[in-house]
């Protein structure tokens, strides 16, 4: 477990040593891509989020997030010389679809999805829900004395979060759209968020219920577009969470030194967030095998 190579010392950054590297080295081994690299992908798929595109940074970061595609089409074309492995990118070499391979900008186009997708969002959720949980102690310690009220929690704070804000559209032809006239071109802006805080569904919505049921948020999107990767998200936020109020309850964050996302664009996250906690011994049990 990650959380081994800190617990012994007391001290922690939960992005950098636990909400950051887990949800990129899930995806990178559901990819197909090697785990020892997560921070190269892992890196640019954060800093393409929050660093303002008219800062001098944002060149390299360009840059860097060009490079991580690069190498996803290198591991692609390599799988394509080997026998067919379980995972994603030796399914998109080895395989046809409607009776062809998979194009280039198909694939990584798929890569794009999946990476952003299954790393910044649960990175983002986990770390504002460590946030809401210091600054809330009594959730906390029912969610520790409750274990099984997790599923709802974890529902409550995708809801209230909304780890990934919304999502922007273009029309296509000319329509009408709550009174409004849309014409080709235009671009419509859907925002999660706000949904998930409609009075007229959630009672209280500006406030975390960490029992609420029923939960009709859309936090993960919805229609044909809905995220592919939410039941995967769900349980890599639940184990990460869980291993933080078994094994450090009495964590205490630095909030003076934690830095949020400079930029919130489509990504409610934060740069890092250290903490402290009493020491613990290691037990040896691998996140991913």
């Amino acid at each position: 477990m990650l959380i081994d190579e800190v617990i012994e010392t007391g001290k922690i950054d939960f992005v950098a040593d636990l909400t950051g590297p887990v949800p990129a080295m899930v995806t990178m081994k559901f990819m197909g891509l090697p785990l020892e690299d997560w921070r190269d992908f892992a890196e640019p798929l954060h800093e393409i989020v929050y660093t303002p595109k008219e800062s001098a940074e944002w060149p390299g970061v360009v840059e860097r997030f060009q490079a991580m595609f690069d190498r996803c089409e290198r591991e692609w074309e390599r799988y394509k010389g080997l026998p067919p492995q379980d995972n994603l990118l030796s399914y998109f070499a080895h395989e046809q679809f409607d009776g062809r391979r998979l194009t280039r900008e198909e694939v990584l186009g798929y890569a794009n999805n999946i990476l952003a997708g299954g790393v910044d969002t649960t990175t983002a959720l986990t770390t504002n829900v460590l946030a809401y949980l210091w600054r809330n102690p009594l959730d906390k310690q029912r969610l520790i004395d409750e274990p099984d009220l997790l599923g709802k929690a974890r529902e409550e704070f995708v809801r209230f979060f909304a780890p990934q804000h919304g999502v922007a559209r273009s029309v296509t032809r000319d329509t009408e759209l709550a009174g409004t006239q849309l014409a080709p071109g235009d671009r419509i802006y859907m925002p999660w968020g706000a949904a998930n805080r409609d009075p007229s569904v959630f009672d209280n919505p500006d406030e975390v219920d960490i029992a609420r049921f029923p939960n009709r948020h859309i936090g993960f999107g919805a229609g044909m577009h809905r995220c592919i990767g939410s039941f995967l998200a769900r349980v890599m936020f639940e184990e990460m969470l869980k291993a933080v109020l078994i094994r450090m309850p009495n964590y205490q964050i630095d909030i003076d030194r934690a830095t949020k996302y400079r930029s919130i664009g489509t990504i409610n996250g934060w740069m890092n967030m250290p903490a402290t906690f009493d020491p613990d011994v290691k037990k040896g049990t691998a996140y991913i095998q």
